[in-house]
């Protein structure tokens, strides 16, 4: 529960610097909605995938996004994008913590998978106390995503554990490295972005410039 708080805090930080300056989405480029969470407060995930469609078309501010929630999605948010302004007073950390956000959102859809396996015929009950007892590790610990999914694979062979069980976290640590590869490369062309736009002076080269980051989009 307590590493659920810390993902919550995270994600609440990096919506409140989106309303404080909507301009740090385009370093985000690798956050997905689907990365936060959903809480009895509010839908993290809503407010984000809303925050992102309306960057680019509308201004961005604390008024505009409680409308299109009202209006788009029927979410009564105001007060609680209110209670988000509190958070932060800068955008300079946003990148670190959705980094954090993307990180946490790993090792949850890691754990859940070990979960669903303990709930398989296949698997055989000593095997089920063990991956529990390991997805409950990984949950509050604070290793790298990939470290924790290859110490578990490196345990399962080991211990000579269901091939079902190694099968899926082979799949699992295959999906997360295209996905990781992604992200490097979004940010890498975001610094480059970022490096262009202190060398483009004349209106001519910031046309281009914004040509080459909708090119990219």
């Amino acid at each position: 529960m307590e590493q659920d708080a810390i993902k919550k805090r995270i994600e609440q930080y990096v919506l409140s610097a989106l309303i404080y300056d909507s301009k740090c989405m385009y370093a985000l480029d690798y956050l997905s909605y689907k990365n936060f969470g959903v809480y009895l407060e509010a839908d993290h995930q809503i407010i984000y995938k809303c925050i992102s469609e309306m960057f680019m078309k509308k201004d961005i501010d604390l008024a505009t996004i409680a409308y299109e929630l009202k209006t788009k999605y029927n979410k009564d948010y105001l007060n609680y994008l209110i209670e988000l302004t509190y958070f932060v007073s800068s955008s300079e950390n946003t990148e670190y913590h959705s980094l954090i956000i993307v990180q946490m959102d790993f090792v949850n859809k890691f754990c859940n998978m070990l979960d669903k396996l303990t709930n398989s015929s296949l698997i055989p009950l000593n095997e089920k106390v063990l991956i529990s007892d390991c997805s409950k590790d990984i949950r509050i610990g604070d290793l790298d995503i990939f470290e924790s999914i290859s110490g578990f694979i490196r345990m399962a062979k080991h211990k000579n554990m269901s091939q079902v069980v190694i099968d899926e976290s082979i799949k699992f640590e295959t999906k997360i490295g295209v996905r990781i590869k992604a992200i490097k490369e979004k940010r890498a062309s975001m610094q480059l972005m970022k490096h262009l736009e202190v060398l483009c002076k004349t209106p001519k080269q910031k046309k281009l410039l914004f040509l080459l980051k909708r090119a990219l989009k």
